[in-house]
């Protein structure tokens, strides 16, 4: 058995609320194989309710309370903090905690840092794109979760050798037991034999509920049948 003690890994992230990159981090951390590594988190602005994964993972974490957008005193504590865990890995996720956590991470000599994109982020303006690209200069790896963020991620600057996809996971166990009720409004005694596409997630633009409308409107002037149902 190797007496190397494991590896510290710090994740810097915006919060811990219930959506999709805070679950991947919180799923990421909690199953890390400890003879190797070592996670804990850093929050930037607020906890949330996947403190408790966290908790039950074994995981410590740090909530910073950042205030505005630029929070310089962020930015010390997180280098407080990355100097006494002394981290091997800094991974960083979503643009505020790419920004706070490479610099910061960079500043203290981190030997590795990893950004980590989900969305392909055309809002950006021209001061985050590029505080973006000079943040990449000095980061070992861009994970994107599908190959269209990662060939955006490319388009803005991020050398292709660098630039990496390593798909969602989803951690079964969690649904060992869930129960399952039928719904009682009588939908699926509705369906018959319909073709059904099902769409589930937050119902907000960037999800591009409207796309999809529009895309089985047309769908239907072909195939009457279809039906969408949104969860």
């Amino acid at each position: 058995m190797s007496d190397t003690p494991p590896a510290g890994v710090l994740y810097v992230i915006a919060t811990l609320d219930r959506a999709g990159a805070e679950q991947q981090m919180t799923l990421l951390a909690g199953r890390l194989d400890r003879s190797r590594f070592a996670p804990a988190v850093v929050c930037l602005t607020r906890g949330g309710p996947l403190e408790e994964r966290l908790r039950r993972a074994g995981v410590p974490y740090d909530i910073l309370r950042k205030r505005r957008r630029f929070d310089l005193r962020a930015v010390r504590a997180l280098k407080r903090i990355i100097r006494e865990r002394r981290p091997r890995v800094v991974h960083t996720w979503l643009f505020t905690a790419n920004v706070y956590g490479r610099w910061a991470a960079l500043a203290c000599g981190v030997p590795v840092v990893v950004a980590s994109e989900r969305c392909v982020d055309e809002w950006r303006r021209w001061w985050q794109r590029w505080l973006d690209r000079h943040l990449s200069r000095g980061t070992d790896a861009v994970v994107a979760n599908c190959r269209a963020v990662r060939d955006f991620v490319i388009r803005e600057g991020v050398e292709p050798g660098r630039a990496r996809v390593i798909e969602n996971a989803i951690d079964l166990a969690h649904f060992d037991d869930a129960v399952c009720e039928e719904p009682s409004d009588g939908v699926l005694d509705d369906l018959g034999d319909r073709f059904v596409v099902l769409q589930t997630g937050r119902l907000e633009e960037q999800k591009g509920l409207m796309d999809l409308l529009a895309a089985v409107d047309l769908v239907r002037r072909r195939v009457p049948e279809v039906m969408l149902l949104v969860a």
